[in-house]
Parts: structure tokens; sequence; C-alpha cells
């Protein structure tokens, strides 16, 4: 066998395995999205934990803290900032 023989077989062969990796490959994507597995299953959002409150208590504005962010923001809007 000369060394083009040997050139040329390494590179069928080579060529080969690829193929039958991209065909497996191929495969597996087809039976995992037929079974709805892995990558294509649905994405289940897990519930937020009760034990962690990272804002505290959401409470409802009083009056009073109310008309004091109105003030500050009309003092805000009355700034020139140019």
């Amino acid at each position: 066998m000369n060394s083009q023989s040997k050139g040329l077989l390494i590179l069928f062969s080579t060529f080969t395995i690829l193929f039958l990796i991209f065909i497996g490959f191929i495969i597996f994507l087809y039976e995992t999205y037929k079974n709805q597995t892995h990558a294509f299953q649905d994405y289940v959002q897990n519930p937020p934990s009760n034990s962690f409150y990272p804002l505290g208590e959401i409470t409802p504005l009083t009056d009073d803290e109310i008309a004091q962010r109105q003030e500050i923001i009309s003092q805000l809007q009355s700034v020139d900032l140019t």
C-alpha cells in the first residue's frame, strides 16, 4: 500500500466517522424533540420563596407620604438644569 492510498484511506475514514457522529447528533435531536425532553422540555418557573423579601413588607403610602413625594417632584421639576 503506497502513501497516497494510505492518505485516501485515512481521509475516507475520518469523513465516515464525522458523518456517523453528525447522523447520531441529528437522531439525538429528533428523539429529544419528539419526546419533549432535555432542551425541548417546557420551562417551569419555580415559585418564589416566601422567606425572602428584598424590599420588606409592601404597604400602601399614607396621604402625608403621597403629599411629601408630590412636593419633592414639583420642586425637582421647577429646577432649571441649563
